[in-house]
């Protein structure tokens, strides 16, 4: 382009004319060069945002451990099976609902899932649940029940009783026999109803 200015005149149109393109061409490589540099500005500060982010989510659910009582079967869900049970919910697990109150001094947890026979034998192993006579309900010779022993723990009575969510069954809960462990200040029941291969667990520490 410099080749071809200098052999043309100053003063003649063409001169003005070719200089004129070659002004508008070195623009627009400027403009092209600082779009792709603004672009890759962008692209790194996105990236960077993302990583605050999830940093940020992992910090939070860390400290407050997100429980989903609504939606079954989330990520957080079956985080909180792994952490309370100490293994991966395997592909048997479905329906995992779990809920918290951590109101006060004191905390209540609440699951519930379908599984198989096997993941309920896993568990009961898994945090030593046995079958727990202080927590039991005794029947008749035809079934019906005639006495129910409770810890003398109000506190434990109300967690059971009460119905946090639509998917605690209190009624069958009162009517069996738990699987229970007691370790410390942390008490934890399961009940297993094997007709709907259906699993309650309620754990709380006081």
């Amino acid at each position: 382009m410099e080749l071809v200015l200098s052999l043309l005149p100053m003063g003649n149109p063409a001169f003005r004319f070719v200089k004129t393109i070659f002004l508008l061409f070195l623009y627009g490589l400027t403009l092209l060069s600082c779009n792709r540099i603004k672009r890759k500005g962008h692209a790194i500060i996105d990236s960077a945002t993302v990583v605050v982010k999830e940093k940020k989510n992992l910090v939070v659910e860390k400290i407050f451990p997100h429980f989903d009582a609504d939606t079954p079967d989330t990520k957080y869900n079956q985080q909180r099976f792994l952490e309370f049970f100490e293994f991966a919910p395997t592909t048997d697990v479905k329906k995992l609902y779990c809920y918290a109150d951590r109101m006060g001094i004191d905390a209540s947890y609440w699951f519930s899932f379908i599984c198989a026979d096997s993941t309920v034998e896993k568990i009961k192993n898994k945090l030593q649940l046995k079958w727990d006579q202080q927590f039991s309900v005794v029947r008749n010779m035809e079934g019906k029940i005639i006495d129910t022993m409770y810890y003398k723990s109000n506190y434990l009575q109300g967690g059971l009783n009460s119905s946090p969510t639509r998917w605690w069954d209190t009624a069958f809960i009162n009517n069996h026999t738990a699987y229970g462990k007691v370790q410390g200040h942390i008490n934890s029941y399961l009940w297993h109803d094997s007709k709907k291969k259906k699993v309650y667990f309620f754990s709380f520490d006081l």
